[in-house]
């Protein structure tokens, strides 16, 4: 049986008023049975101090909490397989001046990646910081595509791969983790409806097939966001985040009361003195519960 993990990469965002949110407007069935079936939670991935971002949130979900803010290059150089040799190196949005000598790897449009000595110049650039440390080992396996948040997981100690989740669930690897970074990045180009449209998009065509993995072969099923990104603004958000734990369990006699709801919510509904049930995983839904620790 596996511990499965699927981060939502800023799903959550800020409540303003009655305006729905991203999480609230998604069609997201099995997210919802999930829910339904299984534990709601609040949790706090950003440290007091810190600032949100996926360098911080993702290491609190694997179990590191950074004393300081994490070093972003090197993040982004592990992820892609670049070595650095001890060579400095600045992650650069909007890059407007290159350094003579220093090499630039493109990340994404306005992301570049630029090492060597001399100080880039560029709308950001992203501050030096520490380095995680090696605390997880070759039983936890970590799903995404080349970038930070394989790096990351990389640095940590983690077997990194590009795809695979539901093989790995059905071998029984300890512990799966699967990144899934759509709705981050449709909010930081300040598209509401597309940051939607991926979370849709991957609740059929993640959360689906690994749901039914779990509950073929056994385990736990989390999914969580590692922080919040405002679409609007295209900020991130250090506000605690919406979460949910379904675990393979007891199967009640009788379906709820939404037929529409798949089969993962027949599991038995619990609570506990630090998370209740709730119909869906939703900033608006976890609004009165107690702040948690992943």
């Amino acid at each position: 049986m596996s511990d499965v993990l699927v981060i939502l990469d800023g799903a959550s965002e800020p409540v303003v008023d009655e305006e729905p949110t991203s999480l609230e407007r998604a069609d997201t069935p099995v997210l919802d049975a999930l829910a339904q079936g299984g534990t709601v939670r609040r949790l706090r991935t950003t440290p007091e101090g810190l600032a949100a971002g996926s360098e911080t949130g993702i290491a609190v979900l694997l179990g590191w909490t950074p004393p300081a803010p994490v070093d972003r290059a090197a993040l982004e150089a592990a992820g892609r397989g670049i070595e650095l040799g001890g060579r400095p190196a600045r992650r650069v949005d909007g890059l407007t001046a290159v350094p003579a000598g220093a090499e630039v790897h493109r990340l994404t449009d306005r992301a570049a990646l630029v090492i060597g000595e001399g100080e880039p110049e560029g709308a950001r650039v992203w501050p030096e910081g520490i380095v995680p440390p090696r605390i997880l080992d070759a039983d936890i396996v970590f799903i995404a595509a080349p970038g930070a948040a394989a790096g990351l997981a990389a640095l940590l100690g983690a077997r990194v791969a590009r795809d695979g989740a539901v093989a790995e669930i059905e071998a029984g690897t300890p512990r799966v983790v699967v990144h899934v970074p759509g709705a981050d990045d449709a909010a930081h180009r300040l598209d509401p409806d597309a940051k939607v449209a991926a979370l849709s998009a991957a609740d059929e065509q993640v959360l689906a097939p690994i749901a039914a993995a779990v509950l073929t072969h056994g385990g736990r099923l989390t999914v969580a966001p590692d922080h919040g990104t405002d679409p609007r603004t295209g900020l991130h958000d250090d506000a605690p985040v919406p979460a949910v734990v379904w675990e393979q369990g007891a199967i009640e006699d009788e379906l709820p009361d939404d037929e529409d709801l798949p089969v993962l919510a027949m599991p038995k509904r619990r609570a506990t003195a630090s998370a209740t049930t709730g119909r869906r995983m939703t900033e608006r839904w976890v609004a009165e519960l107690p702040v948690e620790r992943p």
